[in-house]
């Protein structure tokens, strides 16, 4: 059985109150997350809240002619399938491994029931939701001004601080995919 300490490798996590992390502890548990494992699609309904440990899990969205570009991407400093399940309870796209790792996950309803109950941890998720908002702003703005070798320095190193690895088992289509170049390249 996983310690709470272990949990604790997520920094969202870890910057939990004591008595909040307790509540979550029980149903909180330590899953796998092998390289290119899809865990939801979208539209899928989703089921768990993941806090990635040393994994980077990518938001991507698939156009209609099949291409693919990463939204967003996320580590041990938050959190996902939580706040697309808001309302909807649907993925807002596809949930892709692109780094190997673990993370803990709890059942949405579990976390919703957290949320509802703890205004601190209710505080720290919504703090954490804007943030990931105002940074999918800026990877927004960055795909549309920068050029794929600034995006991908970017991409690299964001995603070293969250791995404290210096190497990424990427291959190129994953880049293809994490960027969206694939079709700007070829054009």
């Amino acid at each position: 059985m996983a310690q709470p300490a272990d949990h604790r490798i997520n920094w969202l996590l870890a910057a939990l109150e004591p008595e909040e992390l307790a509540y979550l502890d029980p149903d909180l548990e330590i899953v796998p997350l092998p390289k290119g494992t899809v865990l939801y699609e979208a539209g899928d309904p989703i089921h768990y809240t993941y806090f990635p440990h040393n994994a980077v899990v990518g938001l991507i969205n698939i156009m209609e002619d099949g291409q693919a570009a990463e939204m967003t991407s996320f580590g041990r400093e938050g959190l996902f399938g939580l706040l697309s399940a808001l309302k909807s309870r649907h993925a807002f796209g596809r949930y892709k491994v692109q780094v190997p790792g673990t993370a803990s996950r709890i059942v949405l309803r579990k976390m919703q029931e957290a949320l509802r109950t703890h205004p601190k941890l209710r505080d720290l998720i919504l703090s954490y939701n804007e943030a990931l908002l105002a940074q999918t702003f800026q990877t927004v703005s960055c795909n549309a001004v920068h050029p794929v070798e600034a995006r991908c320095c970017n991409w690299i190193l964001s995603t070293r601080d969250r791995i404290d690895d210096d190497i990424l088992p990427l291959t190129h289509a994953d880049w293809a995919e994490l960027l969206g170049s694939s079709a700007r390249q070829s054009a």
